[in-house]
């Protein structure tokens, strides 16, 4: 398993000087990368897979300086927001090359990760006949199969439905958490980062600006609309509602109930589950509002209020 990452690049590149000087704990969590356009977010997943040449010490793994250029001890596989799959052949071929020609056997049975995928439907279909989402699922099965312990997700589910990008964001979390496999991301997404993501780092001209968990830079983001997460557990089905219905962690001490769209899908066998909330989907009120159609309702204490910009940023305690 990977511990970390250490990264000392001080280069002359083609496109500018780039200079990143940090060390990725890739066993605490998904590490996002994060950043404008043309600000080296590629260019810094690109050095790390072996793809652009910099110097010998640049890459440090686990303690073992070596040249990230060198394929017998390369442990990443970098998958483009453009997925470089063969045209002229089938899914079911495309996934068999990277198992026939992978240099360790693959870390995830084929059957789970076509689930996973969802490509099920797409495995007899020419690669040239698929939507620009479908091909990206097809590469994210091929990254899973090629047996490597860090992916390197280059804005990989940038052409895919909002549903079905939630689903693969979710896949990702739950593997880093459960599986030996790593994972480092770039998005221009900061809050589909922020749902996943450990620490995220903030590129701009080849050089970081910002490092921290997912709240530093929400809070510092005008793009973004600010997000918060709610930790749930058992969710069942009230036939009262035609609702999900939830509840708060087992570390929180009350008994809330909150309630969610019936048709979303739930992994039977997870016991928790990370909710995202955009902040633009809460109000605040002094009084519990009884003639209200709204069924989530949760009482709380606001410890701090802080003024930031055109923002206002309150901190809640819930129980």
């Amino acid at each position: 398993m990977l511990d970390s990452l250490c990264l000392n690049i001080d280069t002359q590149l083609p496109q500018g000087h780039y200079k990143v000087q940090h060390t990725l704990e890739l066993n605490k969590g998904v590490i996002g990368v994060y950043g404008c356009s043309g600000q080296g977010k590629t260019t810094l997943l690109k050095i790390i897979a072996g793809l652009i040449d910099v110097n010998t010490d640049a890459l440090m793994w686990d303690r073992h300086t070596h040249s990230a250029q060198s394929p017998e001890i390369n442990q990443a596989v970098y998958q483009a927001q453009t997925p470089y799959l063969f045209a002229h052949l089938t899914v079911t071929q495309n996934l068999q090359l990277v198992l026939k020609h992978a240099m360790k056997p693959s870390l995830f049975a084929f059957n789970d990760v076509i689930k996973w995928c969802a490509i099920e439907d797409l495995l007899e279909q020419p690669i040239v006949t698929l939507s620009g989402g479908e091909r990206q699922r097809v590469a994210f099965a091929r990254s899973l199969l090629c047996g490597k312990h860090l992916i390197l997700l280059d804005e990989p589910f940038s052409a895919i439905d909002v549903n079905m990008r939630q689903r693969l964001l979710a896949l990702v979390l739950h593997l880093q958490q459960t599986t030996s496999v790593r994972f480092i991301m770039v998005s221009h997404a900061l809050s589909e980062l922020a749902f996943i993501c450990h620490e995220i780092i903030a590129l701009n001209a080849g050089e970081i600006t910002q490092i921290g968990p997912p709240h530093l830079h929400l809070q510092q983001d005008d793009k973004d609309c600010p997000v918060s997460y709610l930790s749930l557990q058992q969710p069942q089905y009230d036939p009262q509602y035609n609702l999900i219905k939830w509840q708060l962690s087992a570390d929180i001490d009350c008994d809330i109930n909150i309630y969610s769209d019936a048709l979303n899908q739930t992994d039977e066998s997870a016991t928790s589950y990370r909710w995202l909330i955009n902040s633009d989907a809460i109000t605040l009120s002094y009084e519990q509002q009884t003639q209200s159609s709204i069924l989530n309702q949760i009482p709380v204490t606001v410890t701090h209020i802080e003024t930031c910009e055109q923002h206002v940023i309150v901190e809640l305690s819930v129980a």
